[in-house]
């Protein structure tokens, strides 16, 4: 993981401000949130979301393609949506609306043509 976040260019994330993240694989093992900043944009590793760690997310995980033909499993939007609730922070609180949406649209995606309304 240390490795993959230095090639990733990772940076801790401290509100706006960003500082050097130590490249140590024991201190990461040890913290149980990384808000980082990368040259791809926001990370945010989570140990153990609220709501279920890795055996829970696993049930609903859907796969991703990354780049390159990379396949990586990723919890369920529902399951994102269910551990900010749970989570309850007000950063959180503003994204779930955006959040849902997107959900949303992904199921009427899914489901085919067909009459849909966004209002």
């Amino acid at each position: 993981m240390a490795a993959a976040l230095e090639e990733l260019g990772a940076r801790l994330r401290i509100g706006e401000e960003t500082v050097r993240l130590p490249n140590d694989p024991r201190l990461l093992a040890q913290g149980e949130i990384w808000n980082l900043r990368t040259v791809y944009g926001d990370l945010d590793l989570l140990h153990a979301p609220a709501g279920g760690g890795y055996e829970h997310l696993l049930e609903r995980a859907v796969e991703v393609e990354v780049g390159d033909g990379v396949m990586v499993l990723a919890a369920s939007m529902d399951d994102i949506i269910h551990s900010k609730e749970l989570a309850n922070r007000e950063k959180d609180h503003l994204t779930l609306t955006e959040l849902r949406r997107f959900r949303d649209q992904q199921k009427r995606n899914r489901e085919g043509p067909g009459l849909s309304f966004d209002l």
